[in-house]
């Protein structure tokens, strides 16, 4: 499944994540070399995601994380 960046909102937390919960909306770039963000869900680590900012869409959202990289 392709798919460099996403946003969503985050539906399950693992026992050691501490900077998000259930329910967050959030933005991300996965780290490199993982792709699949055109999948309905993905696992990823809290560092690579952040708080979606409430003045963008999560259309709006998605668009960021590649292209502010590069």
């Amino acid at each position: 499944i392709l798919g460099n960046d996403f946003s969503g909102v985050v539906s399950k937390v693992g026992a050691k994540v501490t900077r998000f919960k259930v329910g967050d909306e959030i933005y991300a770039r996965p780290r490199k070399n993982k792709i699949g963000t055109f999948a309905e869900y993905i696992a990823v680590n809290e560092d690579d995601i952040a708080l979606k900012p409430k003045n963008l869409t999560f259309e709006e959202a998605a668009s960021i994380p590649l292209v502010g990289l590069t």
